[in-house]
């Protein structure tokens, strides 16, 4: 497998910030839609691998960001508006 320039030639799940593989390992080859040629395996999800991404979710949300609740989701993201400069 050749991919193009700059491509990757394996695809993961990204599941609780982490590359992983599915849980069984099966992969499907992606390809090149000009000359249809597999250049990447790509990791297959299954019923379980969705089962640890909604997991590592409710976890984030739980212990994470969504114990500030909404309002408190963009918390040092951004700088304080300043309402006497408009936006910003």
């Amino acid at each position: 497998m050749n991919p193009p320039a700059g491509l990757p030639t394996s695809i993961q799940h990204y599941v609780d910030g982490k590359h992983v593989d599915s849980l069984d390992g099966g992969t499907f080859p992606l390809a090149d839609p000009v000359s249809d040629t597999p250049y990447a395996q790509v990791s297959a999800g299954t019923a379980a691998d969705v089962d640890r991404a909604v997991q590592a979710a409710h976890r984030a949300f739980t212990e994470g960001v969504g114990r500030r609740g909404a309002a408190g989701a963009g918390e040092g993201a951004h700088p304080p508006r300043r309402p006497d400069r408009g936006v910003g």
